[in-house]
């Protein structure tokens, strides 16, 4: 019940959403002002989006990990479960891959999570179930991106016809102007699609601190309508 809560509960959210909040914001700033950046930013941001996907499968073994009840099992559970990975990426890809490029990748990743799985927790199925929330939701939304892409598409039609209306009734070249605009735009603009992404990162490590947690355990995109618009049973 929420009344038993630790008085903490809230300073526990704003510390787990501080780290992607302040990602996000680098993101956002590149987006916005990318002159103020060195010019291999764009490819480090593109490398960091790409690390995404094997740090989702890196989160799934930490959250399992911390299940486990002294140190020794912790790791030697999460090892084994990297292990296994990295043999199946190993098998699948073969060693078609740039290891000096994807070595700091990987550690980024790995360093933190080994640090905190030497730390105790006074309920570490809680501490597991709070991690695996925070790595579904980012599961969740790459499950949500062919809905997206569906919404974008339908959107940027609609767009169009209504321009294109506009237009003959007004006698002007909106669509031409829509379409200078787009090809003016600065591709850098696209870094605000990761920081989007790192914000909603935010309020789902946030969300597992939070008293309706706590109290449920569900996470923060485990909503009914989100789970229809990745087209689930």
């Amino acid at each position: 019940m929420t009344q038993n809560l630790p008085p903490w509960a809230w300073s526990k959210s704003l510390g787990a959403a501080a780290w992607p909040l302040l990602c996000a914001a680098c993101f956002a700033a590149y987006a916005f002002f990318p002159d103020r950046f060195p010019a291999q930013t764009s490819t480090t941001l593109m490398l960091l989006m790409a690390a995404e996907i094997p740090a989702l499968a890196i989160g799934l073994a930490y959250a399992a990990a911390l299940a486990e009840a002294t140190v020794a099992a912790r790791l030697k559970m999460f090892f084994l479960c990297i292990g296994t990975l990295a043999l199946v990426a190993v098998l699948q890809l073969g060693l078609k891959f740039d290891f000096l490029v994807v070595a700091p990748m990987l550690l980024w990743v790995l360093v933190p999570n080994v640090i905190e799985l030497w730390q105790e927790r006074d309920d570490r199925m809680l501490a597991s179930r709070q991690a695996a929330a925070v790595i579904e939701d980012r599961m969740h939304l790459f499950a949500l991106l062919p809905t997206l892409v569906c919404v974008g598409v339908l959107l940027a039609i609609g767009t169009l016809l209504l321009l294109g209306g506009i237009s003959i009734a007004s006698g002007s070249d909106l669509i031409g102007r829509l379409t200078q605009a787009v090809d003016s735009a600065d591709p850098a603009l696209f870094a605000l699609i990761g920081s989007a992404y790192l914000l909603l990162g935010a309020a789902s490590a946030a969300h597992v601190h939070r008293p309706v947690f706590l109290r449920d355990r569900k996470r923060l995109l485990d909503r009914p309508w989100l789970l229809k618009a990745t087209l689930r049973k």
